[in-house]
C-alpha cells in the first residue's frame, strides 16, 4: 500500500478518499456503540434517550457516567460498554490516524532513499571539491 514517490494529483486524490473512508467508518462503530450503551441505560436504568446517550457517550470516552446505574443490569452494561466502548473509541482513533502516520512514513523512507534531498545536504562526493588543506584538516581531526 506504499505509493509511488511521485505522487501525482491522483495520489492525493485516492489519500484524501483514504481518509474520507476511514472516518466515515469510524463514526459508524463509535454510532453503534453509542446506541448500544444507550439502548442499555434507557431499558436497564429505566433513563430517558437524551440522558442514556450521555450517558453511553461519556462511559464510552472514558469520564464515567453522570447517571451512576443502580440496578444489577444497569451495571453490567456500564462494566460491558466502559470495556467495549473504550477498546472500540481507541482502536477507532488508530484506524483514523494510520494513513496520515503511513503517510508520514512514506515521505520519511523516501528522504532516507535518497530520493528527495534538502538543497543544503553535503554528501561524502561533495568533499571531492575541497582544497587539499580542508581534507588533510578533515583527516587529521578523525
Amino acid at each position: 500500500m506504499v505509493e509511488a514517490a511521485h505522487c501525482s494529483r491522483a495520489c492525493r486524490r485516492r489519500f484524501r478518499a483514504r481518509i474520507a473512508l476511514f472516518v466515515l467508518v469510524a463514526v459508524m462503530v463509535d454510532g453503534l456503540a453509542l446506541a448500544g450503551g444507550a439502548v442499555g441505560y434507557h431499558v436497564y436504568e429505566d433513563l430517558g434517550w437524551l440522558d442514556a446517550t450521555l450517558n453511553s457517550a461519556l462511559v464510552i470516552t472514558g469520564n464515567g457516567p453522570v447517571y451512576p446505574p443502580y440496578t444489577a443490569e444497569g451495571k453490567l452494561v456500564t462494566i460491558v460498554h466502559a470495556l467495549v466502548g473504550v477498546l472500540l473509541f481507541a482502536a477507532v482513533i488508530a484506524v483514523v490516524l494510520s494513513p496520515l502516520f503511513h503517510q508520514m512514513f512514506h515521505h520519511l523512507r523516501r528522504d532516507i532513499d535518497g530520493k528527495h534531498r534538502l538543497p543544503n545536504d553535503r554528501s561524502d562526493d561533495d568533499r571531492s571539491g575541497q582544497h587539499e588543506s580542508e581534507q588533510e584538516l578533515v583527516g587529521a581531526r578523525g
